[in-house]
């Protein structure tokens, strides 16, 4: 009787969980193109190249929390592989993010350079 009710709280919480995370939808997957150093930059070129990073690393963020939320549910039930999987993947979105972040930074900081050596 005991393990026959474990086993529906489990299930009901399983299936509770798995419409939660289904609405964190999709991790971020297209992630902005950012402009090369060598090309002839205008500051609209890197607005818009910051603005996208920016929008994508919400993007990330949000989804992140979501799941965040979503595996505190079901943890309990999870194996050590499924929650090392689990951690793995959200690390791993987390450390792309802050790469393209500081990718943009150097850009951007490339980009000021130029322009005070030559006068701009």
């Amino acid at each position: 009787m005991r393990k026959t009710i474990i086993s529906t709280i489990a299930v009901a919480i399983f299936t509770s969980s798995t419409v939660h995370a289904a609405d964190c939808g999709e991790p971020p997957q297209e992630k902005p193109v950012l402009p090369s150093v060598s090309q002839n930059l205008t500051t609209e070129d890197i607005r818009s190249a910051r603005n996208a990073v920016i929008n994508y690393s919400g993007k990330v963020t949000n989804y992140l929390t979501c799941m965040d939320n979503w595996i505190i549910k079901l943890k309990p039930y999870m194996t050590k592989e499924q929650t090392t999987r689990f951690s793995d993947d959200t690390a791993n979105l987390h450390e792309d993010r802050i790469e393209l972040e500081q990718q943009m930074n150097e850009i951007i900081r490339e980009y000021r350079r130029d322009r005070r050596a030559n006068g701009r």
